[in-house]
């Protein structure tokens, strides 16, 4: 397994798993695919069976999470959210879990991707697996293509983000 160690300004956490790089992957037609090997032995004892896919807001990718990760996630917007009391925190906590699934691997570590998520995803066959540290992005490898920042881009926007300054 890799471990990323990761330091906040108020603690110190391991990370695991840690799923990174890309792995191209054909769905047959029945919308199965195989979680990659890589990944899924990144996947603890306890989320070896069902993981979590939620559409991303953002783009047109599926988002796969271990079932601990998801749960942390879900913990965090509950501190952060009045959803016992306030009407628009309420309404974001469900339009974040609406659309969320959970999804037993199959014995062959398949999993089943639905019409729906298939379709957001504009996915033909081919699929692309990319790692996101503690999640996985799963795009149509098509869509994924065109959605992808040149280089100069990434680096400028990275470079911003970061808050490096340029040695030049």
């Amino acid at each position: 397994m890799i471990y990323a160690t990761f330091t906040s300004q108020k603690n110190l956490r391991k990370i695991t798993p840690m799923f990174i790089g890309k792995i191209e992957a054909k769905r047959d037609a029945k919308g199965r695919v195989f979680l990659p090997a890589t990944f899924r032995r990144q996947l603890s004892a306890d989320d070896a069976d069902t993981v979590v896919l939620r559409k991303d807001p953002n783009l047109p990718c599926i988002i796969l999470y271990p079932m601990e990760v998801f749960s942390r996630k879900a913990e965090q917007m509950i501190e952060k959210l009045d959803v016992e009391w306030n009407a628009d925190d309420q309404q974001l906590l469900m339009e974040f879990t609406a659309e969320v699934e959970q999804v037993a691997l199959d014995a062959q570590g398949r999993l089943l991707l639905n019409k729906a998520n298939l379709e957001y995803m504009h996915a033909d066959t081919t699929l692309l697996f990319v790692g996101m540290v503690d999640r996985i992005a799963i795009w149509g490898a098509d869509t994924f293509a065109s959605q992808r920042l040149d280089s100069n881009t990434f680096a400028q926007v990275l470079k911003e983000k970061m808050g490096r300054k340029n040695n030049d």
